[in-house]
């Protein structure tokens, strides 16, 4: 599980690079299924369904991460730009 995780999170984060924000959230949710508590993971979901046009679901997964670390700047703001 922990290589299919890597692997799942860093073909993710290959994707967003590309701007292939679809795929990478297949990446991404697979990466979720097998340990749903990384805030890094929540994160770069959150920033692909707003990169998506998917507020609702982008805000779910921001507040999830914060939930885990409450101390993460960069995603209050965040989700104060979302909404906006």
């Amino acid at each position: 599980p922990q290589r299919q995780f890597s692997y799942y999170v860093i073909r993710g984060h290959a994707l967003m690079g590309q701007e292939k924000y679809e795929e990478a959230l297949t990446e991404l949710l697979l990466a979720n299924k097998v340990y749903n508590s990384d805030t890094a993971v929540l994160n770069s979901l959150g920033r692909c369904y707003f990169r998506l046009g998917r507020k609702a679901d982008a805000l779910e997964a921001l507040n999830a991460s914060l939930s885990l670390d409450p101390n993460q700047e960069t995603v209050k703001k965040l989700i104060e730009e979302i909404k906006k």
